[in-house]
């Protein structure tokens, strides 16, 4: 019979790390946990709590509610493949999932996602809370754990928050620009897209207790009417040779740094949320100066995996699991 050490051997990692992974605790990257997962399957190790698991002939179900993959320049496909890499390792073990997609700038489509899920026969749910009433609602309908990813919301019920400290993730990013304006004069600029969001709201919130200048905010819509011509007129009013740097404060920081490439203007620092691949591109073109990624794959995964273990296995949520902010420019940035 395969033992503990036969599984980190196998998965080339410490038994340790195998332990934390089979029992959700502590830090540990997808990748590993995919290759320990491999091995318990391939290596046939059964502890006690898979033992119990294989004993119970159900399926577990899990609906999940997160806008289009596409939306917010692709960033939505993101966590949504940490959440497929989780359900390969975990559909042996009677686990399912259901995609439950809405237009995040549409409160009627969120709503009708929402409705729908109230009525399905899902044991557990999933879900970005990004339409703050749609989320509590339907927390108060659907009597089964939820788990937030992305966004939280306090006093919600949900049983734990798998994402970035929205806040600090905020200073971090003013720490950063205070750095990159050195020397320079002027103000900041912060872009925020034309939606309320708990999640978006608290980078703000953080960014402005500690930048070093005055910052103005523009509220853009490029993300939700993708009308370029009117976000470059938007920004012509507010961005110039004068501007001492610029925080975006979601994905779409390529679409500005697209207007600073046309305008001549690539010095201005700038510096962003998560790495969609258009962000990627203009981080190796050297015009987004810094993104800062909340390792959303990660959340994905961790969050599917630690709703299975309450559900399946009995075990109490073990709390909210805190993403740690990754710094990526053109130097250490990622294949």
């Amino acid at each position: 019979m395969a033992t503990i050490k036969d599984v980190a051997k196998k998965a080339g990692v410490s038994t340790g790390t195998v332990d934390r992974i089979l029992h959700n605790r502590g830090r540990f990257s997808t990748e590993t946990a995919q290759r320990v997962y491999a091995a318990v399957k391939e290596l046939g190790y059964e502890p006690n709590m898979l033992a119990r698991n294989l004993s119970i002939s159900r399926t577990c179900r899990l609906a999940v509610l997160i806008p289009y993959p596409e939306q917010d320049s692709g960033y939505w496909a993101l966590p949504r493949e940490g959440m497929d890499e989780a359900l390969s390792a975990l559909s042996p073990y009677g686990v399912a999932l259901e995609y439950f997609h809405f237009d995040r700038y549409d409160s009627a489509s969120c709503g009708e996602a929402a409705g729908r899920i109230a009525r399905s026969d899902c044991d557990g749910m999933i879900m970005a809370p990004l339409r703050d009433g749609e989320a509590r609602s339907l927390i108060r309908k659907k009597h089964v754990p939820a788990i937030f990813i992305d966004t939280d919301l306090q006093g919600s019920g949900r049983i734990a928050y798998v994402g970035q400290d929205s806040r600090s993730g905020g200073a971090l990013a003013a720490r950063l620009l205070n750095l990159l304006s050195r020397g320079r004069e002027g103000s900041f600029l912060i872009l925020a897209p034309q939606t309320e969001n708990f999640h978006l709201s608290e980078r703000i919130k953080g960014f402005r207790e500690k930048i070093e200048r005055k910052a103005e905010i523009l509220a853009t819509g490029i993300e939700a009417f993708h009308d370029k011509a009117d976000f470059h007129a938007a920004l012509d009013r507010v961005i110039g040779p004068e501007t001492a740097g610029i925080y975006v404060v979601d994905a779409s920081a390529h679409y500005v740094a697209e207007y600073l490439k046309e305008k001549g203007l690539t010095t201005v620092p700038l510096i962003g949320f998560d790495l969609v691949e258009e962000n990627r591109k203009m981080v190796r073109d050297g015009v987004i100066d810094f993104i800062l990624t909340q390792q959303p794959r990660e959340q994905g995964f961790r969050a599917v995996n630690l709703l299975y273990r309450c559900l399946m296995l009995g075990e109490e949520s073990p709390g909210d699991q805190i993403m740690v902010s990754q710094i990526i420019t053109k130097e250490n940035l990622p294949d």
